[in-house]
């Protein structure tokens, strides 16, 4: 499909609220470089970026599109395709980018190890809250490039040395008004944190998990699920592997299907549990931080924040695991 053709196809199918994003962005870009578009988690980021980068390579540009995970690489080359946008890839020994590609999709971690990075005219950056040095000296040399950050969390300290304008899209609130994300319940049942101390700006993560990862506490959790969630599919954010396998062990002694995944598990064990989770054969599904972001099964209808902090980014990564639509899903269920 010819870039025009896939613009005119995107610009029939996309959501008013994306349009004017995609507008304000525009606008934006007009107004100097390295801006940042804030979506909610489910407002539809990589399809707004689809439809940028294909009028990008309409008019004869050349767009990169970074990622920070491997699973998100693989995850956004496919939905792009889905789109009839085809990118090369440029990650480790998967690589297979030719000089002169109108899009590739990278990884920021084989990038820094690069000598020379392609010849673009527009990089897009996927969760662009996290600040990397190599991206932070890129931006500074590259300063004919437009570059564009796609985050539903631009709260990181330092962000505004980098980026010099956010570009508000919809709030939550607005989108769950307008029936594009799951509206919630939530029951809070705070732990004793109070020998835990602060570290870089959250809970001390060792000091964390000896006070969370109890008998106790844990048996509270599989307690709450079961009086208010019962028959949802659920994922789980624990403070460590540790903390993530003890509640797995719980849920399992009570016969539900729950399974801990973690950044370990080689390829294709990652690629199974995950699959099981999709299916409805687990379910329930815990880990650390690895499912926090770009995780998307629309049909989770729990969430369980197992792990208390004190960052407002790692919340709202969390709780909008849980906010998509699906069919037959009422709202989502938060324990926090």
């Amino acid at each position: 499909m010819s870039p025009l053709a896939v613009v005119k196809q995107m610009q029939e199918k996309v959501y008013p609220f994306q349009n004017q994003a995609i507008r304000d962005t525009y606008q934006a870009l007009g107004r100097g470089n390295n801006k940042i578009l804030k979506l909610p988690t489910g407002a539809g980021k990589t399809y707004i970026a689809a439809a940028i980068i294909a009028h990008a390579i309409s008019k004869q540009r050349k767009v990169m599109f970074l990622v920070d995970r491997l699973s998100l690489l693989e995850q956004t080359k496919d939905e792009f395709a889905k789109l009839g946008l085809r990118g090369s890839i440029i990650q480790g020994d998967n690589t297979d980018y030719q000089y002169g590609d109108d899009l590739v999709i990278a990884s920021i971690q084989t990038l820094e190890n690069w000598s020379g990075w392609p010849e673009v005219n527009l990089v897009i950056v996927d969760e662009a809250h996290d600040q990397r040095k190599a991206l932070a000296e890129k931006m500074a040399e590259w300063t004919g490039v437009k570059w564009l950050g796609l985050t539903a969390t631009p709260y990181t300290t330092g962000l505004g040395l980098t980026w010099t304008e956010v570009v508000e899209g919809p709030s939550v609130r607005d989108l769950i008004d307008m029936g594009y994300l799951s509206d919630f319940q939530a029951w809070g049942i705070p732990p004793d944190l109070g020998k835990v101390h602060t570290k870089r700006g959250d809970f001390d993560q060792k000091e964390l998990a000896e006070a969370v990862n109890t008998t106790e506490i844990t048996g509270n959790i599989l307690k709450h699920w079961r009086e208010h969630a019962a028959d949802r599919k659920t994922m789980v954010f624990a403070v460590d592997i540790a903390h993530s396998k003890a509640i797995v062990a719980r849920f399992c002694e009570a016969g539900i299907k729950a399974e801990h995944i973690d950044c370990y598990a080689d390829g294709q064990e990652k690629f199974h549990i995950i699959d099981r989770f999709r299916r409805g054969e687990t379910q329930v599904l815990s880990s650390v931080t690895m499912l926090a972001k770009g995780f998307d099964v629309k049909d989770v209808g729990c969430v369980i924040l197992a792990r208390p902090t004190k960052s407002l980014s790692l919340y709202i990564q969390q709780v909008g695991r849980g906010l998509r639509t699906a069919e037959g899903k009422q709202d989502c269920i938060i324990l926090d």
